[in-house]
């Protein structure tokens, strides 16, 4: 996703710029999306949404960063414990093999051991 950086240039610009409002609107877009999909229940997201109007845009900014932060760690949760799961999968087939690959080496040195000693 995009990461929206507000610079001291921008807090410079006139506020009815086209570029100014297209900055905040798409900020605005997603702290709401952020805090709709927060997985909290919905009197603590009205909290968020109440907080927001007095706090600075640098503070906006941050929370918006945070909860994108959030977000994405929720997102991706399936995908690694799907990964772990797969990974351990194929460290038990390794497993297998190394047992066998092992225990045909022992009987090969056990045959040889004993063709050495006849």
């Amino acid at each position: 996703m995009k990461k929206l950086k507000i610079s001291k240039k921008d807090k410079e610009k006139d506020p009815t710029s086209e570029e100014f409002k297209d900055s905040f609107e798409f900020l605005g877009r997603k702290l709401g999306f952020f805090i709709s999909a927060l997985n909290a229940p919905e009197e603590v997201k009205n909290s968020w949404l109440s907080i927001v109007p007095k706090m600075s845009l640098e503070q906006i900014e941050r929370l918006v960063n945070v909860f994108e932060e959030k977000y994405l760690q929720q997102e991706t949760q399936y995908i690694d414990d799907e990964f772990k799961k797969v990974f351990e999968e194929i460290e038990k087939e390794n497993d297998k093999k190394i047992e066998k690959i092992d225990n045909e080496a022992i009987k090969k040195i056990n045959n040889l051991a004993k063709k050495i000693s006849n």
